[in-house]
Parts: structure tokens; sequence; C-alpha cells
């Protein structure tokens, strides 16, 4: 499966817009509702019932395909369902999908039907359990988020709904089906390898790139080729150089059956020492982890959101971002791409707990894998796989690891794969690893209030686990949380002046290691959580409030982070 995309050979026709809900096993909810596409419902309405329900609904949509459709392939296309989806068009079940942040598709060729009026309905639910990813509605009474409501064990409330967008598209009989894109770089010479499969009966296909062309025989529907652009513009943080590899696919009486464009940034990936490497120049983060949250929309993806975000994480002078806690849309990493931003891409295996794991959990935990690595494989601002976020790997859980890791090499040898952790240096599996992610908030959940303690003890920390794993480490959590507008002298917990103090201090410690090679604070801009005593109406550990404005340690960080965006330190 490759993203839908219009051009001469393929239709694309959104099925954004509103669609109707039914809370389908709520005997309090009975009434239908409108409820928009794509966007959470949890916040949409003012019942209390509906925020929180996390079983089964049913979105119902109808809609009408063009005559000028017939004779092709047509197919349903969704870019993300949270948890699970059925979908049945026209009373038909077309099939279902698990885990809430990958896309699916189904054929519909022969389902559908013109001239009348079709019915798409999808039953999505949000119910977890100890054999989905992530984990939910499990009791453990040594876990901190044990008393939430609803009853998650991660930090951000588990929206539900038809969160991205949803496409009916068309292809030919004849049609590109994969495709994977490697790129190297060898002096000035940019290499753009090139491997695909082709649906149908196709005899040849003609690549071209910047003017340089290439002619790939068909081989059991399958093709490969190299390309090599002389003096080629690398991508590279902040300078994000893209390419348009334009392909087209012929029978063997040279008719053209169909065509596609694949963006391509040329740049190569290492891990070499204590080093992160792009393009063989060291690479040290700066940026956050984020969350796709925003008032009203909850997880619905809204360009608008996503581009105010990329601007005050230029406007800040930050080059990277992870993925937390699961993949994001496809349109935050092609911005990511066109600004030239590092992103961590990472599974939605968040707070794994092994002493409720079994094979079952495994099994999705490698679809999911599968599924986040196939669909961001092409993107250059992709440049490590993090496999999960804050397992409890202090218990015995290498074997478990050890099984992603190798699915993960066996299907990308080009990128660095990690594991973000909250336990180490008492970790069972980051040997398994290539850089060290760590989760640490001294200072806050550990030796609060005392800043001074907090930058000791992030010392000790950061030594203890070099000395452990001998792997470069990147902080990929540290903060406090701040209520915008709250003040004190001398900084308190909750205070923007705290905040701000913390952070500052905690950078500095980092700073003075040759073994880190970035710090990612948590959280980019506030979020909205499940409810719970400890949270003051979700996480204010954002640098920027929920609404995208900036906290006092905004400006200080932006002048903290103000040299050019490829530096070592």
């Amino acid at each position: 499966m490759i993203r839908p995309q219009l051009n001469t050979k393929r239709d694309l026709v959104s099925l954004n817009g509103v669609w109707n809900l039914n809370l389908v096993d709520n005997p309090k909810c009975s009434e239908i509702k409108k409820v928009a596409v794509p966007s959470s419902f949890n916040d949409l309405y003012t019942d209390e019932e509906v925020r929180n329900h996390h079983g089964e609904v049913k979105y119902s949509k109808s809609f009408k395909v063009s005559d000028s459709l017939l004779g092709k392939k047509i197919f349903l296309h969704f870019e993300a369902v949270s948890y699970r989806a059925k979908v049945f068009l026209n009373g038909k079940e077309l099939g279902s999908h698990e885990t809430g942040y990958t896309p699916f598709e189904f054929d519909i060729t022969e389902t559908v039907e013109f001239g009348k009026a079709n019915i798409v309905d999808v039953y999505a639910d949000q119910n977890l359990s100890a054999e989905t990813i992530p984990q939910s509605n499990i009791v453990d009474k040594d876990w901190i988020f044990n008393t939430h409501f609803p009853n998650v064990i991660f930090d951000f409330y588990p929206y539900t709904g038809i969160h991205r967008n949803v496409y009916l598209y068309t292809v030919n009989k004849t049609y590109i089906d994969k495709l994977k894109i490697d790129t190297d770089v060898k002096g000035t010479v940019g290499i753009v390898k090139v491997e695909g499969k082709v649906n149908g009966s196709g005899s040849y296909v003609e690549l071209n790139i910047a003017g340089y062309n290439k002619k790939a025989q068909l081989i059991d529907n399958s093709f490969t080729a190299e390309l090599e652009i002389p003096d080629a513009k690398l991508w590279n943080v902040g300078e994000p150089n893209l390419y348009d590899l334009d392909l087209s696919v012929y029978d063997s009486d040279n008719n053209l059956k169909d065509e596609y464009t694949q963006r391509v940034g040329i740049r190569k990936i290492e891990v070499k020492g204590n080093e992160f490497l792009v393009n063989g120049k060291s690479v040290y983060f700066k940026g956050f982890g984020k969350h796709e949250d925003f008032h009203i929309i909850g997880k619905g993806n809204c360009d608008a959101v996503n581009i105010r975000d990329f601007e005050l994480m230029k406007w800040i002078n930050a080059n990277s971002f992870r993925t937390s806690h699961y993949p994001y849309s496809e349109d935050i990493l092609d911005l990511a791409d066109e600004y030239g931003f590092l992103v961590i891409s990472e599974t939605p295996a968040v707070s794994l707990n092994f002493k409720f794991t079994n094979e079952k959990t495994l099994e999705v935990h490698k679809k999911v894998l599968v599924e986040l690595i196939e669909r961001d494989y092409n993107h250059p601002s992709v440049v490590m796989w993090s496999v999960a976020n804050e397992p409890q790997s202090q218990l015995d859980c290498e074997k478990y690891f050890k099984t992603l890791v190798d699915i993960t090499r066996s299907m990308d040898q080009s990128r660095p794969v990690t594991l973000v952790s909250c336990f180490a240096p008492n970790d069972n599996a980051m040997h398994l690893f290539d850089v060290c992610c760590i989760n640490k908030y001294p200072g806050w959940y550990e030796i609060p209030a005392q800043i001074d303690k907090a930058k000791e003890s992030m010392d000790q920390m950061l030594e203890a686990i070099y000395k452990k794993f001998k792997l470069p480490i990147l902080i990929t959590e540290f903060g406090a949380d701040a209520v915008a507008g709250c003040h004190s002298l001398p900084g308190e917990m909750y205070t923007e002046e705290y905040q701000k103090d913390l952070i500052l201090g905690l950078i500095d410690v980092m700073r003075t290691k040759d073994f880190v090679i970035g710090e990612h604070i948590w959280n980019f801009a506030d979020f909205r959580t499940a409810q719970n005593y400890i949270r003051v109406n979700g996480n204010k550990k954002g640098v920027f409030t929920r609404e995208r404005q900036p906290k006092m340690v905004a400006h200080f960080l932006k002048e903290k982070w103000n040299k050019p965006m490829i530096n070592n330190q």
C-alpha cells in the first residue's frame, strides 16, 4: 500500500466532513449525533456520558460516486481509526483493522454501486486490554497512573474516532502498489535506490529524478533501479532539499498504465561512537516530545494546528521531535520533510507492562511496528525508529524486545533503532539498541523542588547509564509542570520560574557530557489527560500552552537554541 494521490491516472475523492455518530452500546446516549471527520468525538459534545464513552461507536456516511470511475479499481482508504475499526459498505462487511494510528484500505470495486447512494458504516472502539498496543484497563498497584479516569496506564487522554483523512481513490488495473526508497551519499553524488511492486500486467517502469532517467523491467511484478545524481543537493537538518521521483508504468505495447510521484530527500544516517551523523556531520538534537492534541478536535488531524506547531518549533530554534507515543499523521511527516526536522518515529507501545503481556500482545506489537515502518520508510525526516516508550523494562523483557529489534533491522538497515526507557541503568533490554533514549524527571517526580540536587542526580544518572551501555544518550523527556501565569520569586513548583530554572539547569548538565547527543523537553505543548489527582486539567509540562502560546521558558530556550541547527552542542 502506498499513500493515495491525485494525478492523471489516479482519482482521489475526500470523504471528510460531517458524518453521523451512534454510541452503539450506550443506552444512555441513543440519539444519533453529527460528528466531524477527522476528529475525536469525545470533546465535541456537552454530555459527560459521551465524552468518556470508550465502547463501540458507529460512524455512518452516505456518498455517491461519479460515472467517470467506472472501469477502474476503487479503494476505500482510512489513514487511521482509533483503536479498532470494522467497516461495512452497503451492509457488506469489508474487513477490520487493529491499532489506531496506521492506515488501512479495502478494494470496493465490486461492492460500490453507481447511480445511487452508498452507505459506509465504521464501527470503532477504544476498548484496551493487556493484549492491545497500547495496553490499558489493567491494575498495577506499583504504577503511578493507576487511579486514572478513564482507566488508562498512560498519561494522555484516550481519544476515540476517525482521526485522519478518509478517501476514495482509483487506479487502473495495472498500478504501483509498493514503493521503497533508500538513499546514500558518495562524495558529491546522491544515490537513490528504488524497489517497487506493480499489480496487474505491466511490462516496465520508467523512473525520472532531476532529469536523470532509468528504465526498469518488471520481473514477477517487481522492479529495482538505482539512480545517481551528480552534485546532489542533500536533505539535511534545516536544509530540506527534496526531489520529485516520477514513476511511470507501461505495458508491453508501451501504453502508460499508471504514474506516481514520490518525494525524495537524499541523506545518510549513521551512529558512530558517541555521535549521531547526518551526511557525515554530527548533529545535536534540540526539541521536544509532542502529542497530537488540540481543543475540540482531540487527536483529529488539522493542517492549521500542524503548521502552527512547526512555525513555533522553528521560532524556538528546535530541530527535532519524537512522535510520542504513537505514529503521527503523515501530513505531519510531510511537513517535517519540508521544514527539515529530524523525527524519531515511535510505535503506540507506551507504558508496556510485562506483568500482563502475552503472545497476543507481542503479535499486535509486531503488526503495528511493521505497519509503521512500511508507512514512514520513505520520509527523509524519519531518522530513527523507537519500538516503545517507558516499558517496564526493569522486568524480564530481553526476548520480547529482541524480536522487535530483529524485525526492524530486517526491514531497514539504514536507520538506528532505539527504546525510550525510564528505568535505565536498571534496564534489561537497552543493550539491544543503537541509541539510549532516556526519560528522567529529577526536580519533579524525583527530588521535587530541589534544583541543585536534581542537577547532581542527572549528572550521576547519565554517567551510570553510559558506563553500563556505552551508547550515545538522547534525553527524550525531562521537565516540570507550569501553570501559565503562575509566578513566584524564588520559583516554586508549578510556576513558570521553576519550570524555566529546572529545564535550563538540567540542559547545562547534559551539555557537559560528550556522549549526550540531544535534549528533548517534555512537552512541546500542554495536553489533555485522563482525570487524576496529579493532573490539573491536563498535563502542564508544555513549553507552550495548549493554545500554542509561549510560557516563560520558551523565550530562554529560543536563546539557548539559537546556534546553527547543524551543531554539536
